[in-house]
């Protein structure tokens, strides 16, 4: 069904195209979860990146796993975090859409079972439903404490999915945060029900 409205002002913005520039100020973009970038430290990274780039232009520029300078940082990062990291396994995407698109067909195929959180971001989800895959959902834990680990432990086991994909940090769209302890527990689950476990950081 739909409702006719009377003529109003026309919107800053249709479809798909972002909002102008000149509309920020006065119009809440409601169809991006993303505040705008901090100014002025975004301005001087851009800058610094700009300085990095001249040697690049005299290569091929075609770099399928990302730049190797960039490749050693995260996993200079990674390694900080405890977890001994070579920029050999660290691959740069586009965005967290197409680092999942890459996993679901690396590891995923047509019938294959994927456990997500429930609910769980919706466009992730369409795309693993679009790769052929069958969502198992797992209910999150009761007032947004993070996962219900027995739960998540009884559904790798059951279900036996390839992958699960959760969001450990400031779950979308819940907002829950996962403590060290269910990060473990999770861990070790998938460790034994043989799954892939995907941790979206994004």
């Amino acid at each position: 069904s739909w409702t006719a409205v009377p003529a109003g002002n026309p919107l800053p913005a249709r479809g798909l195209e972002p909002l102008p520039p000149e509309a920020l100020g006065s119009v809440i973009d409601l169809g991006c979860a993303a505040l705008p970038a901090p100014e002025p430290w975004l301005t001087r990274a851009v800058q610094g990146a700009l300085e990095e780039l001249p040697p690049y232009a005299h290569t091929h520029g075609d770099y399928p796993a990302g730049l190797p300078a960039l490749r050693a940082m995260i996993a200079e990062r990674y390694t900080a975090r405890g977890i001994p990291t070579m920029p050999e396994q660290i691959m740069v995407t586009t965005g967290a859409m197409g680092a999942i698109d890459a996993i679901c067909h690396l590891f995923g195929g047509r019938g294959e079972r994927i456990a997500v959180e429930s609910p769980s971001y919706a466009n992730i989800l369409q795309l693993m439903r679009e790769a052929g895959a069958r969502l198992v959902p797992v209910a999150m834990a009761e007032g947004l404490t993070g996962w219900d680990v027995d739960r998540w432990r009884q559904v790798l086991r059951d279900a036996a999915p390839r992958i699960a994909y959760v969001v450990a940090d400031f779950h979308n769209p819940t907002g829950a945060l996962a403590d060290d302890d269910q990060r473990r527990r999770l861990v070790d689950a998938a460790r034994s029900a043989g799954t892939v476990l995907v941790a979206d950081e994004t």
